[in-house]
């Protein structure tokens, strides 16, 4: 599969000249690309190109990167965080992030995925601003129900 490609999209982190020279070690720099910002039209290009995406965190504060592929039906796999199951449920492939066998397990899950195109949007409508509005709606009918005001 000479064709498929890494893109790795985001600000630069320290490790980018290790990833650099490792690719280059392996034959493999030509079918890796490091952008750091990409313009929101150029970003939903490379949504609608991705065969999956991969989150391989240590720590994460929401998971809206995940959320993210998920809406757009990208099949994800992603480090096994209690955040990223919050969001994620059982859509994304999980892996132990500092495992590197089971990321590449989970990527190729991921990338064989036929569930994730419906299932994803499903489990991200659960987070719209729309749905958070009304969720937060409800909670302060309820507090204001239990503790009149006046």
């Amino acid at each position: 599969e000479g064709d498929n490609m890494v893109v790795l999209v985001g600000q630069a982190e320290p490790y980018e000249g290790e990833l650099r020279v490792l690719a280059a070690r392996l034959g493999v720099q030509d079918r890796v690309r490091f952008l750091e910002f990409v313009p929101d039209p150029e970003l939903e290009g490379l949504w609608r190109l991705a065969e999956c995406a991969a989150f391989p965190t240590l720590g994460e504060g929401f998971g809206l990167p995940v959320l993210e592929a998920m809406a757009r039906g990208v099949p994800v796999a992603c480090s096994d965080l209690p955040v990223l199951r919050e969001v994620g449920g059982d859509v994304p492939h999980y892996f132990t992030p500092n495992d590197p066998a089971a990321a590449a397990g989970a990527i190729e899950a991921a990338r064989r995925d036929t569930h994730a195109k419906t299932a994803g949007p499903r489990r991200a409508a659960r987070f719209t601003w729309e749905e958070s509005a009304r969720l937060h709606w409800e909670a302060y009918e309820r507090a204001v129900a239990r503790h009149p005001l006046v």
